[in-house]
């Protein structure tokens, strides 16, 4: 997978956002990267090469320390409404840039600006998707963080119990029609692939469109607002289920503010499936061999067709509808089918062919991750 994140048709960047209520130390900063580039993964130290046989291989480089830092410079003595608006630029300027060739993809901004949200300034993670998915940059982050009670101890999470596996107890009978269901939904995904959504505001249908400048936006939802959705929605509802169903639905308000005839317009979406079944691990852990979350990106593309609005419904009930939709196209088998084919294209066509359609049919159409 790294191998196509690296490629020239499918460039895809990870932006983590630290937002201070105190000053940022510059000096912890350095120290904190020097960690990361000598002990913690290999990974923010290597680049890929080709070898002899076409491949892409890690290996290790010098990494220059301020080559990775920037501090970039706003106005002195503006507002925090006024500072608002430059970090938002600053973060739509960097998510468009390309890494230079000459280094490790992975850059760290600090921002000493205060921001309606981070008083004492943010500091911006910039990590190319060949490096890692995200579940390995939380693991990474998590494991460099430290308890304010103890500094000696790592964070601890309450523990949670995990629901029983969907065939469990479930009889042979139930089998049958799932794995039908499982193929229908592939053969979705595969048709799904060569055809493009209708022309709606999201999807202008232009060539290029991908290299047009954009702007970062961000809304803020409180966990308790997410989980009071998820307890009206039953307990086999996520809180992922519920930020999906959410975007999806503040999606389809907004096509059709902008043009109500695109209210029925079909619009899906690629949602990047972590395929994990392990909670939060020590970066240590995950480089190991028979890890069962392993460093890197262990992931699956999963175009989602996003439900239309119909009048006078509860917007519960879309929400309700996307999760069983979702839920239907993750099943492990059908992630597997296609997560085999996508591989099979890349042995055959090499990753710079197989990311052409990722990457126009994919990407530019609606992406997030879950």
């Amino acid at each position: 997978m790294a191998q196509n994140f690296s490629s020239s048709a499918l460039r895809v960047y990870i932006l983590v956002v630290f937002e201070f209520d105190v000053p940022i130390d510059d000096l912890q900063i350095v120290s904190v990267l020097r960690d990361l580039c000598q002990t913690t993964h290999p990974r923010f130290s290597s680049m890929m090469f080709r070898d002899k046989d076409g491949g892409k291989r890690w290996s290790k480089v010098e990494v220059q320390l301020k080559e990775h830092i920037f501090i970039p410079k706003f106005p002195e003595g503006l507002s925090l409404n006024s500072y608002d608006k430059y970090f938002g630029k600053y973060l739509s300027r960097i998510a468009m840039e390309q890494s230079p060739l000459n280094k490790p993809s992975w850059e760290v901004h600090i921002i000493k600006y205060p921001t309606s949200n981070a008083s004492g300034g943010s500091i911006v993670l910039r990590v190319h998707h060949s490096i890692a998915d995200g579940y390995s940059i939380m693991c990474l982050l998590l494991s460099s963080l430290r308890r304010a009670d103890n500094p000696s101890l790592l964070p601890t999470f309450p523990s949670c119990k995990r629901s029983k596996p969907e065939f469990g107890n479930k009889r042979n009978s139930m089998r049958l029609p799932r794995f039908f269901n499982s193929i229908l939904d592939f053969a979705w995904n595969l048709r799904n692939s060569s055809e493009v959504d209708d022309k709606i505001p999201i999807r202008s249908g232009n060539e290029g469109v991908e290299f047009q400048p954009f702007v970062l936006s961000h809304i803020t939802f409180a966990i308790t607002q997410l989980t009071e959705i998820k307890k009206n929605l039953g307990d086999e509802v996520t809180i992922n289920d519920v930020i999906t169903g959410v975007i999806f639905y503040g999606t389809r308000l907004y096509m059709q503010d902008v043009d109500y005839k695109s209210r029925k317009g079909n619009a899906s979406a690629c949602v990047v499936l972590n395929t994990r079944n392990v909670g939060y691990q020590l970066v240590e852990d995950m480089i190991k061999s028979d890890a069962k979350g392993a460093w890197g990106n262990r992931i699956v593309f999963m175009p989602i067709p996003m439900n239309k609005i119909e009048d006078g419904r509860n917007p519960l009930d879309y929400l309700w509808g996307a999760q069983k939709m979702i839920k239907k196209k993750r099943h492990p088998l059908t992630l597997s089918i296609s997560d085999q084919l996508f591989k099979m294209t890349r042995k055959i066509k090499g990753h710079e062919v197989n990311n052409v359609g990722t990457n126009t049919e994919s990407f530019m159409r609606f992406y997030f991750t879950t």
